[in-house]
């Protein structure tokens, strides 16, 4: 695990699943944190506690560009498929499509 992880920066990550017609796509927020590599590595070790099969290479890392309530927010993101997302996943939010009002 990365030195990074006691930093306080990461201890509220908001874990959003939307849901799509074929597909669905997990994004894990933190609020105005560093946009290093270090830094994404942290997020993807704590995506990997739910979805150990997801590869760091397939995951988008990105800053919020626009949105009412997440703007500047460090982000990172990732696809699933739809059995995945089947049964509430702990420690997860599952919206679907409508509910995604931000860019990144």
């Amino acid at each position: 695990m990365s030195k990074l992880t006691t930093t306080k920066c990461h201890k509220h990550v908001i874990k959003d699943i939307y849901v799509f017609e074929q597909s669905a796509k997990a994004f894990m927020f933190v609020g105005y944190c560093p946009q290093t590599l270090d830094y994404y590595l942290v997020l993807y070790e704590k995506a990997l506690k739910s979805f150990p099969h997801i590869k760091f290479e397939d995951c988008e890392c990105d800053k919020v560009s626009k949105s009412s309530f997440r703007y500047g927010f460090t982000i990172l993101t990732f696809n699933l498929k739809l059995n995945q997302v089947t049964k509430k996943i702990k420690g997860w939010n599952t919206y679907n499509k409508e509910h995604l009002d931000f860019n990144w």
